[in-house]
C-alpha cells in the first residue's frame, strides 16, 4: 500500500482522526508506522475491498466519509456507539431489523406517516395502557 492509497483509506476508516499515542499526527507515513501490527492488517484488509468495489460504490462510501466528518463531533459519537450496538447484535437479530427496514422502504409516505402516527400515539400511552393492550391482543392469538 503506497501512502496515498494509505491516506485515503484511512480516511474512510476514520483513522485521521486517530490518536496516535498522546498526540495525533498529520503525516501519514508516521500515522502508519505507529498502527499495530494488527491495525496494519485491519487496514490493508479493508483497503483490498475498497480496492474491489465499483467506481459507484467507491464515490458513496468517499461522500458518506465526508458527510460524517462534517458532522458534529457528539453526533460522529453517536454515530460510532450505535455502530458498535449493531455490531454486538446476533445475527439473527440483525436480520429481523434489515427486514424491518426493507418494509418501511417499500411503504408509501401515506403509510410512513400513519405508522410514525401509531407510534407516537403508542408512546404516548402509559406503561398500564400498553401493558392492557398487549393482554387484550393476546387473547386474539
Amino acid at each position: 500500500m503506497n501512502r496515498r492509497e494509505f491516506l485515503i483509506y484511512s480516511a474512510l476508516l476514520g483513522l485521521t482522526s486517530m490518536k496516535v499515542g498522546a498526540q495525533e499526527t498529520n503525516s501519514g507515513a508516521s500515522r502508519w508506522d505507529s498502527l499495530s501490527p494488527e491495525q496494519k492488517r485491519l487496514v490493508k484488509a479493508r483497503w483490498e475491498k475498497f480496492k474491489n468495489l465499483s467506481p459507484e460504490q467507491k464515490e458513496k462510501l468517499i461522500e458518506a466519509h465526508k458527510r460524517f466528518r462534517a458532522l458534529p463531533k457528539a453526533r460522529q459519537d453517536k454515530i460510532r456507539e450505535r455502530l458498535k450496538r449493531w455490531k454486538a447484535l446476533p445475527d439473527e437479530q440483525k436480520q429481523r431489523l434489515r427486514r424491518s427496514l426493507a418494509r418501511w422502504r417499500r411503504m408509501s409516505p401515506t403509510q410512513r406517516e400513519r405508522y410514525r402516527n401509531r407510534f407516537q400515539r403508542w408512546q404516548s400511552l402509559t406503561p398500564e395502557q400498553r401493558a392492557r393492550i398487549r393482554r387484550r391482543l393476546r387473547q386474539f392469538r
